[in-house]
């Protein structure tokens, strides 16, 4: 430790705040204008968390034991998934499942603290009360000690470090955008059918019927007359390469100008209704669980996945190369109903809890991954205490086949969107094992800032 460092009791040198849950069955405690924190909104590689699934009203707060945590306060979980932190970017009540932490301004800054707490977080796990890592409580802060360095160096130190974690959380944002391009190209082709109705309009108004669906399928709106769609149109045209422009009409000319009934409604002639089952390979029987003991015995690299999320790091993998992940038992949906997916790519284990899949034929996995976000599986749940979808509802699931063609030349469009996603995955993997590398360094003291401040540029 560094002569200008001080040693404290963690507990020492923060306040604790603790959470709680207004009554479920009382409606006019939720959903109101407070954003409400669980372990879900930040049981992930970000830093920062900026918004909830849940809220709660002013009234579900006062008849509550919550409080309010400050932008800028910090957030751990303390049981289920236990040591998970963020930082809060607005101020947010949350639930008795993790505690608020606010450093004591005289001694320790939050931005700083919050990277003292991420090198802090296996020490807690190795002292948490009930088992092997099950539960932090108040009693574990004053279990820790920390060396805390002056505040104008903790703000360097914290500095330095935020600099890779605003990098890693611009990356996401961007994969988020990407993957909304993506769905929304996939709702306009396979849900709204928007190049099949652009023609059917386009026949009853007189209007060259290709031109309507190379106008709907290069995003131009069509909640105009045909005059000004078609100057849009003429826009898009001017921007494009000859093999663009050639590529969009032949993709134009692979929809039909006509819609027919079937069991899922109108859908465009030509295009089948068929199980899940014969678009999709099902690799369950490869998947081995392992138990928290079994995962402490074999640290490594590897991810180890659960229904939700990355679970733990292992020193082996049994499935390797792109793969959708969805949930089989738990959580296995989300508020609107929808599947809980993931999709990964690499050297993974996966556990008994989430079905492993990939499409087959012309369903690429990118389209049988997008096609799962529109499914409500609700119909296809078993279990009354703990849900589950199981192989064989999971295979009943209908699925709209629109012909190889027009499959093979969406997978080609929304391929490059998933490879840029993929490729800021991967950086970001760099510039966390980066970060926590100088953290270690930084935290003890070993290094200085001014040392690790190079560090960032050269992993850009």
């Amino acid at each position: 430790m560094r002569s200008d460092w001080t040693k404290h009791k963690l507990s020492h040198i923060i306040d604790i705040i603790g959470g709680g849950t207004p009554k479920t069955s009382k409606e006019e405690y939720w959903n109101g204008s407070i954003p409400w924190l669980s372990v879900v909104d930040f049981n992930n590689s970000n830093r920062f968390v900026e918004k909830t699934e849940k809220s709660i009203s002013e009234v579900g707060l006062k008849n509550s034991s919550t409080n309010i945590l400050n932008q800028g306060d910090i957030i751990i979980s303390a049981r289920g998934t236990v040591g998970a932190l963020a930082q809060l970017l607005n101020p947010m009540a949350f639930n008795q499942s993790c505690y608020g932490i606010r450093g004591l301004e005289d001694h320790i800054k939050n931005d700083f603290l919050y990277y003292l707490l991420i090198n802090t977080v296996n020490n807690l796990k190795r002292i948490a009360h009930g088992g092997v890592f099950d539960t932090i409580t108040r009693k574990t802060f004053e279990s820790i000690e920390v060396n805390v360095p002056p505040i104008d160096k903790q703000e360097g130190i914290a500095s330095v470090l935020g600099l890779f974690d605003q990098k890693i959380q611009l990356n996401q944002q961007i994969n988020e955008t990407l993957e909304a391009i993506a769905q929304a190209i996939f709702k306009s082709w396979f849900v709204d059918f928007d190049p099949v109705r652009a023609k059917l309009r386009a026949n009853e108004e007189g209007y060259d019927p290709e031109r309507a669906a190379m106008a709907a399928i290069a995003g131009v709106s069509l909640e105009k007359d045909w005059r000004n769609i078609d100057d849009d149109l003429e826009q898009k045209l001017a921007n494009m390469t000859e093999a663009q422009r050639d590529e969009l009409k032949h993709t134009a000319s692979l929809f039909p100008d006509e819609m027919v009934d079937s069991e899922l409604g109108e859908i465009p002639k030509g295009w089948e209704v068929i199980r899940l089952e014969k678009v999709i390979e099902i690799h369950d029987a490869k998947r081995v669980p392992l138990s928290r003991r079994e995962r402490e015995k074999r640290p490594g690299s590897y991810p180890y996945y659960g229904a939700t999320s990355i679970m733990d790091y292992i020193d082996d993998f049994i499935f390797d190369g792109i793969h959708v992940l969805m949930a089989e038992d738990g959580s296995v949906m989300d508020d609107n109903g929808k599947p809980v997916l993931q999709y990964v790519e690499g050297k993974i284990w996966v556990n008994n809890h989430a079905h492993v899949l990939n499409g087959k034929s012309s369903v690429s996995d990118e389209l049988l991954y997008l096609f799962l976000q529109t499914v409500d599986v609700k119909p296809y749940l078993t279990g009354a205490v703990q849900l589950k979808i199981n192989q064989r509802n999971l295979k009943s699931i209908p699925f709209l086949h629109a012909g190889e063609e027009v499959f093979k030349v969406f997978s080609v469009k929304i391929g490059p969107l998933f490879t840029f996603i993929l490729q800021n995955e991967e950086e970001n993997e760099s510039l966390e094992d980066l970060r926590d590398t100088l953290l270690a360094k930084l935290i003890s003291g070993e290094l200085d800032v001014s040392e690790a401040a190079p560090s960032f540029t050269e992993a850009r």
